[in-house]
């Protein structure tokens, strides 16, 4: 495996959903700031420790 992929998973605690995208701002090409509860530069300040969503960056 020569190539890794980058994975920002997310999970919205109060709908019980998990999503798989390439990027935070892919995040919001379908899911809005209100389903994720921050928006795009709050997610890169926070850390995605203070919103209802749960995010893991990882490879593939």
């Amino acid at each position: 495996m020569d190539k890794m992929n980058k994975v920002v998973y997310v999970y919205l605690v109060f709908e019980k959903k998990d999503y798989f995208f390439g990027s935070i701002a892919a995040i919001y090409d379908h899911l809005s700031a209100e389903q994720v509860g921050a928006g795009y530069h709050t997610l890169w300040n926070v850390r995605w420790k203070e919103t209802s969503v749960i995010l893991r960056p990882g490879l593939l």
